[in-house]
């Protein structure tokens, strides 16, 4: 069973993830551009209390919006899955994208929609974290995807996570 960490519907979380980054995407900047709603991902007790906060900063700052039903709607992005146990610090995405990805392949945090954890999979590829890659930043989110020799990057349409099912109608 996939479990879904926080309280909001994930059409809403996406809602609020395309109204914040859409206007904030600056091709030219991708380390920076999705970086702005909460300090570098240090010093936090856990990744669900760093995710939730993210979340709560971007809900706040957005407002109410409507939740997004299906794949036109998100405006061109697409859904990516990333797997932080699976990650070697290679720092191959955090180059090639620009510094979109930080050292560990980590996308920018305005972009994370949710974690999730699959108890039955491989302890490498349980937990990962959904973000929301707006259209101007997939081509550079795709390369990453294909740099990583760990896969710890992929797309939801690409990924064996059970958290594809559920989301299933947004792809």
């Amino acid at each position: 069973m996939t479990v879904l960490v926080g309280a909001n519907p994930i059409g809403q979380l996406l809602g609020e993830a395309v109204a914040y980054c859409v206007p904030r995407v600056d091709a030219n900047d991708p380390r920076h551009c999705l970086r702005t709603l909460v300090p570098p991902p240090t010093l936090h007790s856990s990744r669900n209390e760093l995710v939730e906060t993210t979340r709560r900063e971007r809900h706040y700052k957005v407002g109410n919006v409507t939740p997004i039903e299906r794949r036109p709607s998100l405006l061109g992005g697409r859904i990516l899955v990333y797997f932080p146990d699976a990650e070697l610090s290679c720092g191959t995405p955090e180059s090639v994208t620009n510094g979109f990805f930080d050292i560990h392949a980590t996308p920018a945090w305005d972009t994370w929609l949710a974690l999730a954890d699959d108890a039955t999979s491989d302890l490498s590829y349980r937990h990962y974290l959904l973000a929301f890659i707006p259209a101007e930043l997939v081509e550079i989110a795709d390369l990453a995807t294909r740099v990583t020799p760990e896969e710890c990057l992929r797309w939801l349409d690409d990924a064996k996570v059970k958290a594809r099912d559920e989301l299933r109608r947004y792809l």
